[in-house]
């Protein structure tokens, strides 16, 4: 019975929770059909009131979007990032990427990219240790000591050793080697003294000796081998150079179209490089045949950045000038008249205005008045070129027996025209320089018929032959005072190495003074030493200083770590290379 009674109680209780669904359903379904369904009309009547209010979710919503855009940016500023590779152009060709044989602005690119050398240039244009540890010198200068660095290695993982050091300078003195280095070598004794010491012994004291510590070092391991006489035409040199800088040789690739021959030098990053890695991934050099060809790719961003060429936007952030330790200078040849006379070269010195000719060009310049530099040891304000002044000129001329008739446009001497030969550089700016000193020289009645020369004939026959009577020509004087190579006599002779006294400069007060300063260390005493050499230039009156020459380089975007700073030669823009940054990315400010 029991059993019975608790069957029947359960399928009551089923049927309960049926029927309680049921009704549920029902009640919902009415509800639906009464709140919902019975009113789906009202929504066209009020279709104007719904879009309103939802389009005003919208616009609340975009709203605060962009103000928390907003709020987060402002937490946020753009660093530089490492990674990526930049493109440097140049107008020229690879020649030789050995830094024994370089002497184009390409080679000198390539060779401090992938070479280290014992010593460098900081920003202010200071010597430091590269591979170099430290440097001592004995008292009178003659004996210097190199102790490098043991971190330093091969891009091959070998380590960089003094045997390297030794090889090197060897191979720039042995004459069978042909490096144009040569001449600055001879009589240096190099050895290895220590562990990791190396040596100079000089002939004579010579106090500026560690600035020509600054070429690269090659490996002797990979070397040593090959015969000094073929060592210039190595594959080494052209295919597989191996060098201890902050970059590594990747490859070389040649695209050739009809008579346009471009080159592509990849560079990888050191990732062992001692001087702390390059934040670049990579660095490749390109060329071209003309100036034109490479601010195309500038303006096409084929090219990251190129020298000498006018920056597309304009804009000045991506513009560098830097400085050149070196001086551009009228020099007027002694040995052939009308410059043989001291009368005729002071008054065409003092016909020449060196601000106006530097004016031609778009950026300012720092003048040169002197056979040094501003700033060197030695210089003195009381030892300058002497102003312009048109009336003297005009005097001493016509003392000289150049007469100068109403109606006719140059002076006269026997019938003959005073005419002075002017060889120059073919540029752009030494175009509008040349043309600025005939102005000013015509206006004292001196003709100057000039001559415009690429820079390969310039240098491999006009210096050499000293075919003119004037040349306007730069030289670079560097950090260190000593000129001797310009103004010393030893140097105007036909056989002189490397003879570049282009003004065929003599005088005996000179010699002295200029042999006898660069063989003092103490700076005080060179400077008193070099006084009776500036004398006898601003009496002698053999060039005319008109400006620094600029390095002018731009780029298309950004680059972080590249500076304006004053330099000796061109590639040196490249010395902080490691630290250049092209890349960016985005981090809370005040991030460390």
């Amino acid at each position: 019975m029991s059993k019975i009674f608790s069957k029947n109680s359960f399928k009551r209780r089923i049927k309960s929770y049926k029927n309680s669904f049921l009704d549920f359903f029902e009640n919902t379904n009415k509800q639906l059909d009464r709140h919902i369904f019975r009113r789906t009309h009202n929504l066209h009547a009020s279709r104007r009131f719904t879009i309103g209010w939802m389009s005003l979710m919208v616009v609340i919503a975009i709203g605060l979007f962009v103000q928390i855009r907003a709020a987060s940016s402002a937490y946020l500023e753009i660093v530089p990032a490492n990674g990526g590779v930049f493109v440097e152009g140049y107008v020229g060709n690879v020649k030789n990427m050995n830094p024994l044989y370089s002497s184009n602005s390409v080679d000198n690119a390539l060779t401090k990219l992938m070479f280290s050398s014992l010593l460098t240039y900081n920003e202010k244009n200071e010597l430091i240790g590269d591979l170099a540890e430290k440097w001592t010198s004995d008292e009178v200068g003659k004996v210097y000591t190199v102790t490098l660095r043991k971190d330093a290695k091969w891009h091959d993982g070998e380590a960089v050793t003094p045997e390297d050091v030794v090889y090197t300078y060897n191979s720039i003195q042995n004459a069978k080697v042909q490096s144009p280095l040569s001449s600055s070598w001879k009589g240096v004794k190099v050895e290895r003294t220590g562990d990791w010491d190396v040596t100079f012994t000089l002939p004579n004291s010579y106090s500026p000796f560690p600035h020509l510590l600054t070429n690269g070092i090659v490996p002797e391991h990979i070397l040593k081998d090959i015969d000094p006489s073929q060592l210039r035409g190595s594959r080494f040199n052209t295919a597989s150079p191996v060098g201890s800088g902050p970059f590594t040789f990747r490859s070389i690739d040649v695209d050739k179209q009809g008579d346009n021959q471009t080159e592509i030098v990849q560079l990888s990053k050191n990732d062992s490089y001692y001087n702390s890695v390059p934040k670049l991934d990579g660095f490749t050099i390109k060329t071209f045949k003309d100036k034109q060809d490479m601010q195309s790719a500038l303006n096409s961003k084929d090219i990251t950045g190129a020298a000498f060429v006018d920056h597309q936007d304009n804009n000045k952030e991506n513009e560098f000038l830097f400085t050149q330790t070196s001086g551009l200078y009228v020099f007027m040849n002694k040995s052939k008249p009308p410059f043989d006379s001291p009368q005729i070269r002071e008054a065409i010195a003092r016909a020449t205005s060196p601000g106006l000719v530097s004016s031609t060009l778009p950026y300012a310049t720092l003048p040169v008045r002197s056979p040094l530099l501003v700033g060197q040891v030695g210089y003195s304000k009381d030892y300058v070129q002497k102003g312009t002044d048109i009336e003297l000129a005009n005097k001493l001329l016509t003392e000289s027996g150049w007469a100068w008739q109403q109606g006719e446009p140059y002076r006269k001497k026997d019938g003959k025209e005073l005419t002075v030969q002017l060889v120059s550089e073919k540029s752009e700016d030494y175009v509008k320089f040349v043309e600025q000193l005939q102005k000013q020289w015509a206006a004292v009645g001196v003709k100057a018929e000039v001559s415009l020369e690429d820079q390969d004939t310039i240098a491999a026959t006009t210096l050499a032959s000293k075919k003119y009577d004037a040349l306007l020509y730069a030289i670079n004087i560097g950090p260190d005072p000593d000129v001797y190579v310009y103004w010393h006599s030893s140097q105007a002779k036909p056989d002189a190495k490397p003879g570049l006294n282009f003004s065929l400069y003599s005088s005996k007060q000179a010699d002295e003074a200029l042999e006898a300063g660069r063989s003092r260390t103490n700076p005080s005493l060179r400077a008193a030493k070099y006084k009776p050499f500036l004398a006898a230039w601003q009496k002698d009156v053999p060039a005319i200083g008109l400006h620094q020459p600029v390095f002018s380089y731009s780029t298309n975007i950004p680059v972080y770590g590249l500076q304006e700073k004053t330099i000796n030669i061109p590639s040196d823009h490249l010395n902080n290379v490691n630290q250049w940054q092209i890349n960016t990315k985005k981090q809370p400010q005040n991030q460390q």
